[in-house]
């Protein structure tokens, strides 16, 4: 029983720990005043406006999106070809490949391996920096240059926008999944 307890607090710790800040930069969005704070004093919608109207983040979030999704379809395309070969061909470490390889098409599938893979483009910044052109843009990489110089509550903004975004990608493909399955299974 104790150590059931322990569990749960330790879940809720680590769940805290990991979603508080997300909840902090989502309110922060919302707050009319300049350098946020709590209590918040006056609600506003106007970051937000100010978001869109940000030619910058704009371009960045445009190639952002063709990032993620070339990444989603040159990833999908190989896991393809990949479970193919594996079908289709005998070779030395084939057991180790297919484990490597197959094993997360067994788990997530097609359409949400892909979601997978956009997802994780769209907000990986560490890749984002080694692989973007100079001159280029992305979310990531816009958002890392707004922090440089200070904290913009248009950042707020942004982090609020990619979190209900990201959220929004994920119901959105596991819905797809249920209708696809529950129409394979009728």
């Amino acid at each position: 029983m104790t150590s059931r307890l322990a569990l749960r607090a330790a879940t809720i710790a680590i769940y805290g720990f990991l979603f508080v800040p997300l909840i902090v930069v989502m309110l922060l969005a919302f707050s009319a005043s300049q350098f946020g704070g709590f209590p918040i004093e006056q609600w506003t919608l106007g970051w937000f406006g100010a978001l869109f109207e940000n030619d910058t983040i704009l371009g960045a979030f445009r190639t952002s999106i063709l990032f993620g999704l070339l990444t989603a379809l040159i990833s999908t395309t190989v896991g393809v070809l990949a479970a193919l070969a594996m079908v289709h061909y005998d070779f030395p470490g084939k057991a180790l490949v297919a484990t490597v390889l197959l094993a997360p098409l067994l788990v997530p599938a097609l359409l949400a391996g892909a979601l997978f893979a956009f997802t994780i483009s769209f907000d990986n910044i560490t890749g984002t920096l080694f692989w973007k052109p100079g001159g280029i843009e992305t979310v990531p990489t816009q958002i890392y240059a707004m922090l440089r110089d200070s904290v913009s509550p248009e950042v707020n903004a942004l982090g609020t926008v990619m979190v209900v975004g990201t959220i929004l990608i994920f119901v959105g493909g596991m819905s797809i999944m249920r209708v696809v399955f529950r129409g394979r299974r009728a």
